[in-house]
């Protein structure tokens, strides 16, 4: 093989620059039993199997909510702490 077909060669992709994060669709429910949130049109848990009751609770739990309030919190502080720049 020659030098010339590393150059060629597609660079190699550094897979921790920037990581995609998964952001759960509002409308779904928490399972009172098993405490899973479950998208919008699931009639049973997907985690238990226990059908959807008066019991469950609509909207994400809070763990959830939480979690996507402090990487808004980081995002609009940036990295460094500083408040990043705002569009």
């Amino acid at each position: 093989m020659s030098n010339s077909d590393d150059e060629n060669e597609a660079p190699l992709v550094n897979k921790q620059e920037s990581p995609k994060e998964f952001t759960f669709p509002d409308g779904g429910w928490e399972c009172s039993m098993c405490n899973n949130y479950n998208f919008q049109l699931r009639q049973n848990c997907f985690r238990c199997k226990k059908e959807r009751d008066e019991t469950d609770f609509a909207g994400k739990p809070k763990h959830i909510r939480k979690a996507e309030n402090k990487r808004a919190k980081i995002k609009l502080l940036g990295l460094n702490g500083e408040q990043a720049p705002r569009p």
